[in-house]
């Protein structure tokens, strides 16, 4: 079965997941992840791309994150036959209140979405979340990501009525 994204094989093909660290990635995944995140939107040039692999560290699965720690990411990707056709990370710190969990750029190739692709990334962040002291997990999707949205409020996510600010170091 080939993994080239037509509907016919990605209807067919096995999908695996793996956890990985940024320096993990050789060549072909570093060109995926960075389709996939131009895809998302969120990456423009190879630098992004790269500080994403960067940021790309995961914490032991028996470890829970250290007080006042600075914000760990654990990261899964999906594979179709060995190439990556999705990735997704929640970051994870430690604050007065606990543990907090924040899922991160969830994304699937295009040719991939609608066969639970994404629900898998996304319950795997659940679960080293849970696995790691925290009682709930945030994330935050653009509305006309309507797809991604409607995936979210299917596996129990509830919108909150909130304010998010945001403020850009100089």
């Amino acid at each position: 079965r080939a993994c080239n994204g037509s509907r016919a094989t990605a209807d067919t093909a096995e999908i695996t997941y793996e956890a990985l660290r940024g320096e993990q990635l050789d060549a072909a995944d570093k060109e995926a992840v960075a389709g996939l995140l131009r895809q998302l939107g969120v990456a423009d040039s190879d630098a992004d791309v790269a500080a994403w692999a960067a940021a790309a560290a995961v914490v032991p699965a028996a470890a829970a994150v250290a007080p006042c720690a600075a914000a760990a990411a654990v990261v899964y990707a999906a594979r179709c036959q060995g190439r990556v056709v999705g990735v997704a990370a929640v970051a994870l710190s430690r604050c007065l209140t606990g543990v907090r969990a924040h899922v991160e750029d969830v994304v699937v190739d295009a040719g991939f979405r609608g066969r639970g692709v994404g629900e898998g990334l996304v319950r795997r962040l659940l679960a080293a979340a849970s696995a790691r002291g925290a009682a709930y997990v945030d994330l935050t999707s653009r509305p006309t990501r309507e797809a991604a949205n409607r995936l979210y409020l299917k596996m129990g996510f509830v919108l909150r009525e909130t304010n998010c600010y945001r403020y850009t170091l100089p």
